[in-house]
């Protein structure tokens, strides 16, 4: 049981660490799409955003993260809006890790974590999501189509009052291309607390 207590907690300290690492482990080389994805737009705005939709699927998030995205395009004010949907607060491993408990029966028993810790948790990863977005879409585009992103991060959730499903949006951000190409994304412990957006479930 010794044993199972230090696989359980390695595996749960490992599904943090990835969480924790979602913008540092973003998607690169998406630059290389954007001839393909300028191409697309002789077919009209729904093909331009189809290419870059195909793109965006490919990029690589934790199990749990990824979810659905919706894109519309604005040639006119060469804006693409990015609609996603952010997994909920139950994503955060409600443990820190387990124990072995030598009582009658023995047991490995979780530590859990502590309400106020999930919800900053929680918060940083909704703000590294959306950077993760955002630079994405950014990436993709050829700055002749693309200026400016419109984001907005939903989640699904049900209203305490009526019981009802509700999806209220968490973060909503728009921002020019030269403004965002000027943030420190590359997360270090001297500059974590950077994160320039975060929100509460």
């Amino acid at each position: 049981m010794k044993a199972e207590a230090q696989q359980r907690t390695g595996e749960v300290q490992a599904r943090q660490a990835a969480l924790d690492r979602v913008l540092v482990d973003r998607s690169l080389g998406l630059r290389d799409h954007r001839e393909a994805v300028e191409r697309a737009l002789a077919g009209g705005a729904t093909a331009f955003v189809e290419a870059v939709e195909g793109v965006l699927a490919g990029c690589g998030y934790p199990p749990g993260l990824r979810r659905a995205w919706r894109l519309a395009y604005a040639p006119e004010s060469r804006e693409l809006m990015v609609d996603v949907d952010l997994p909920g607060q139950d994503v955060i491993p409600s443990a820190t890790g387990y124990r072995y408990k030598a009582a009658d029966p023995p047991a490995v028993v979780p530590q859990p974590r502590k309400e106020a810790d999930t919800k900053d948790l929680y918060k940083q990863l909704v703000a590294r999501l959306a950077l993760c977005a955002v630079d994405e879409v950014l990436a993709v585009t050829p700055p002749a189509l693309v200026s400016s992103v419109a984001f907005n991060g939903h989640v699904q959730a049900k209203d305490r009052a009526t019981g009802k499903g509700i999806r209220p949006c968490l973060v909503s951000v728009r921002t020019e291309r030269g403004t965002f190409d000027e943030l420190v994304q590359e997360e270090t412990p001297a500059h974590r607390a950077r994160v320039p957006f975060a929100t509460t479930h």
